[in-house]
């Protein structure tokens, strides 16, 4: 029997940029696809389904999981649900771009239906695609944004008469002084947070250094030349407008 690719199936995720995502791609009901003789290989951050050449009897649409490795993962997304999964179902497909993809998704887009997430829950989302055999190949794609987080830096080392400031060698994040705080090991750091929200990335080209001011004529010395940047420990900002705004917390000792 001859098959012939019907279905192509990627995820992208700016967090990791170029690199592959740590998403798979799984069918939501495997018996269907068993049933009518599709074949799927997944692999990477995606999933290609084969079909036979001519058959009958395919589904209308099929449905398949978008799955990360773990479920931190899924919070890095923007757009992503603690409380359900939601389901994306475009219909008709468009013709395929310049690309070759009939459909990109987004999880920030609105979604046709839901369904519950469960502890410990995995899937990111959902997608339920037509089955047109008079279009295949399907490109789909599965366009995915980093959240982003205020950077705050917890500076142990340094009291709150020190003129330390953050330098970001771009000049494009600016920090705010929040003064000092008592960590629960009793120490006091001295707080540094950008003033706006910055994207994360696995693989950050933000280069920021911790520099303190001398007195006149000496420029401002550099106390640290590289400064870890925001990581996955994320947490929402109490208080904060608009309520979902998140910070990154990164422990610096002098």
């Amino acid at each position: 029997m001859d098959y012939a690719t019907a279905l192509e199936i990627g995820v992208r995720h700016t967090y990791w940029g170029d690199a592959s995502a740590p998403f798979s791609v799984r069918a939501a009901d495997p018996t269907i696809m068993r049933r009518v003789g599709l074949i799927m290989r997944s692999g990477g951050s995606g999933a290609v389904v084969a079909a036979p050449v001519g058959a009958d009897g395919m589904p209308d649409r099929l449905a398949f999981d978008v799955l990360a490795e773990d479920v931190q993962q899924i919070s890095l997304t923007e757009g992503w649900q603690a409380d359900s999964v939601p389901i994306f179902a475009p219909d008709p497909l468009t013709e395929a771009g310049v690309d070759g993809t009939n459909c990109t998704i987004r999880p920030t887009d609105e979604s046709q239906s839901e369904l519950p997430r469960l502890p410990g829950d995995r899937r990111l989302c959902q997608i339920s695609l037509p089955l047109s055999a008079a279009q295949f190949p399907i490109r789909c794609t599965v366009s995915c944004d980093t959240v982003q987080a205020l950077w705050a830096y917890h500076i142990v080392g340094k009291s709150g008469a020190d003129p330390i400031h953050i330098v970001d060698e771009a000049a494009e994040i600016l920090f705010d002084d929040l003064g000092e705080e008592t960590l629960p090991n009793g120490r006091i750091a001295r707080i540094l947070r950008s003033n706006t929200p910055v994207p994360l990335r696995w693989r950050n080209a933000i280069r920021l250094s911790l520099k303190e001011d001398q007195p006149p004529p000496y420029d401002p010395e550099t106390l640290i030349p590289v400064l870890p940047v925001g990581g996955p420990n994320l947490k929402p900002v109490a208080g904060a407008t608009p309520t979902d705004i998140l910070q990154s917390d990164i422990y610096v000792s002098l």
